[in-house]
């Protein structure tokens, strides 16, 4: 499938003005589309699903409904966002459940792996939290009914309590968003190789200069390959703060993109040892153009030190 980038930004209205948006992560810009249909899979189930406003939002509900015996073990990891933290370690606290770190550090390339896993594992861990990417504040919940079974229902009491919506729902999912997922479904279907071959050669533009540089040190994968990595990048300066780089660039340019810990407070202060300013980082989808991103290395030559 070949990837049409003048068809694709069509469809983003946010586009057409001078602005551009290098903070994807946070928040990509707004399809065009509110309408469309789309095939529901035969192997979905309706009754393992709940829709909510958030993904904190589902979290929190789903940590106040598991039930596991006392000392039971939970692992988490600190390579994370807050959102899949925080309501286990509220879960592990009403339960007395101990909680074991899934870790690894910048020599290993900050990767959780089934390797550093394994040794944590036993007969009395009951949940292992994997890693959160990101989203937008529309948020979607699998379990199945095995699952389901360790969960008490937090539905008034009149309610059924049959499915997962019955369970955690709390009727808490925003409708306009929920309105837009066939909108976005479509728009994605069939798609995805095409993204993700584009988005592999976006990415390639952006490390080939940040790995150049003796002075930056890239948070996770250097490599740009799309099995590795997607194009959200992270990265420090060398006597340059985080903030201040993004302040030089926006003095002299369009490009947005943000600086902080963004919500991974403890890969950041703990892991990382990067507090108070947390990282550069830059998020980069497939409406971005290849001039955008050889626009934005420009910007960083200008602001960076020299070396």
């Amino acid at each position: 499938m070949t990837f049409d980038i003048s068809k694709a930004r069509e469809h983003f209205p946010a586009l057409q003005q001078d602005q551009v948006f290098f903070d994807n992560a946070g928040g990509s810009q707004t399809l065009a589309s509110l309408g469309a249909s789309y095939h529901t899979g035969s192997q979905s189930n309706t009754n393992h699903f709940v829709l909510g406003s958030s993904t904190t939002q589902l979290f929190m509900n789903l940590s106040a409904s598991l039930q596991f015996p006392s000392a039971s073990e939970i692992i988490l990891s600190k390579m994370e966002h807050e959102t899949n933290v925080k309501p286990w370690l509220f879960m592990a606290e009403r339960l007395n459940l101990t909680v074991k770190w899934w870790e690894s550090s910048k020599e290993d390339g900050l990767k959780l792996t089934a390797a550093n896993l394994k040794p944590l594992l036993n007969d009395k861990v009951k949940f292992v939290a994997c890693t959160h990417v990101y989203g937008p504040h529309i948020a979607v919940l699998y379990a199945s009914d095995s699952a389901q079974q360790h969960m008490k229902p937090m539905s008034h009491y009149f309610n059924p309590t049959k499915t997962l919506e019955d369970k955690i729902g709390f009727a808490g999912s925003n409708y306009e968003c929920v309105q837009s997922i066939p909108a976005i479904v479509d728009y994605l279907s069939g798609a995805f190789p095409a993204i993700t071959e584009r988005e592999g050669k976006l990415q390639t533009i952006l490390l080939d200069f940040l790995n150049s540089r003796p002075d930056i040190t890239v948070l996770g994968s250097t490599s740009a390959d799309n099995k590795e990595r997607v194009p959200t990048i992270s990265f420090t300066v060398k006597g340059m703060s985080s903030k201040a780089i993004v302040a030089e660039a926006e003095k002299i340019s369009n490009y947005g993109f943000r600086w902080g810990h963004f919500y991974s407070k403890r890969l950041c202060d703990e892991v990382l040892g990067l507090e108070p300013e947390g990282v550069t980082r830059v998020s980069m989808v497939h409406y971005n153009t290849e001039e955008e991103i050889k626009g934005l290395v420009e910007v960083l030559r200008k602001v960076l030190p020299q070396v």
